[in-house]
């Protein structure tokens, strides 16, 4: 890890902690987020939205969680170098079989919310708020980052820097996680030109089979807020039919407060919802955000009585058709296997949820614990999978 340049050396940097309880305060600092967001951007920052201020905005207004901050940092005459958004959360270490938890452990931690910080690459700058993010709240056990690519500033500096191997644990309960997307081209015609001509011919065999089975198949988009309601109520047929619910249970719930939730985000212009239709009945759907030119899949699911027509392959790629037409640059597919991601993705890269947790004999003893039972529960998979084939 090398430190980008000195400049930050001789300046003075002030931190600010800001809990937000109304937009209010997103809103004043609204054009310096925005401006630096843009300046910290990369082909990799797929989760720029979730550092967003208007992510931000939307959790302060819909009440997602009472425990939202923003960490301002500034330098000179009150010049603002970074925005940093974190909740104060639980964060639970599981341990887990498949979707059954068996038990599982909380810390109190700063959950870090986007995968890089809003801040200058910079050691001492880094070290400066790290160092006071934790004194400013001496309850917290910990720090949490939902991703960080393996490649990043960041996971560089928290492997590598003092201030963590001398004080805390670097924990990656998940390890290192391979992370899908795919980066589209300006026309649906060189997207399909740049597939092989097997695998094109394959997806083409596919739309013909369900077609055959299910008649006329179309693509529906919805992304105002008038359209929430029956996004969510094509999308809920879908959801209680599907595997997913099944095995992992209803993770899709359409309450007031769900629709609510997703109607502001309409307004906002990120909620972005596909459904694949057999005729008048929903086959599959893509619950999605939209930000920045990047279309992330936040949830999708498929009715199990037509996984022989593969809905799932077919209803991504419809979606890329149009997301291309919109000019969308990217799909994120995000981490975690499957057919469908080595089938569409042409980027791949690595990440990993990191916990930071304080040094102390309990931390020491739940990681080793938690090292141990993954470690088991790979073992006994993989033994399975070998068994089964």
């Amino acid at each position: 890890m090398s430190q980008k340049n000195d400049e930050w050396q001789t300046k003075v940097v002030r931190l600010q902690y800001i809990k937000l309880t109304d937009i209010s305060e997103v809103q004043k600092v609204k054009t310096d987020w925005d401006d630096l967001l843009d300046k910290h951007k990369n082909e990799e920052n797929l989760d720029d939205l979730y550092r967003s201020s208007d992510w931000i905005e939307h959790l302060v207004k819909q009440k997602q969680s009472k425990n939202v901050y923003i960490a301002v940092i500034r330098v000179d005459k009150n010049k603002i170098i970074g925005i940093i958004p974190f909740t104060r959360s639980n964060y639970q270490l599981k341990f887990d079989v498949k979707s059954y938890t068996l038990f599982a452990k909380e810390r109190h931690v700063a959950w870090i919310l986007g995968s890089e910080l809003i801040l200058p690459q910079t050691i001492n700058i880094y070290d400066h708020f790290f160092k006071s993010l934790m004194e400013e709240f001496p309850d917290l056990q910990g720090i949490y980052f939902e991703t960080l690519k393996e490649n990043s500033f960041l996971f560089d500096y928290l492997k590598k820097s003092a201030n963590f191997t001398d004080n805390y644990f670097l924990y990656l309960p998940e390890g290192l996680r391979n992370y899908y997307y795919l980066v589209l081209p300006q026309t649906f015609e060189s997207y399909l030109q740049a597939l092989r001509s097997k695998k094109r011919k394959n997806i083409e065999r596919r739309i013909s089979t369900i077609k055959e089975h299910v008649g006329m198949v179309r693509l529906q988009s919805f992304h105002t807020a008038d359209s929430v309601r029956p996004f969510m109520a094509a999308a809920m047929q879908v959801v209680r039919n599907s595997w997913q619910y099944q095995v992992i249970g209803q993770r899709l719930n359409d309450s007031e407060k769900s629709i609510e939730n997703k109607m502001d985000l309409a307004k906002r212009g990120i909620f972005h919802g596909y459904v694949l239709f057999g005729g008048d009945k929903p086959l599959a759907f893509s619950l999605g955000f939209n930000y920045q030119s990047i279309y992330t899949g936040e949830e999708t699911a498929y009715q199990k009585d037509f996984a022989a027509y593969s809905p799932g392959i077919v209803l991504i790629y419809l979606m890329i058709e149009d997301l291309i037409r919109q000019g969308i640059g990217r799909l994120n597919m995000g981490v975690g296997e499957g057919s469908h991601k080595h089938s569409f993705a042409n980027r791949q890269t690595r990440d990993a949820a990191v916990l930071l947790v304080r040094k102390n004999p309990g931390n020491r003893v739940l990681i080793a614990l938690h090292q141990s039972f993954m470690m088991l529960r790979n073992f006994l998979r993989k033994a399975v999978e070998k068994n089964q084939n």
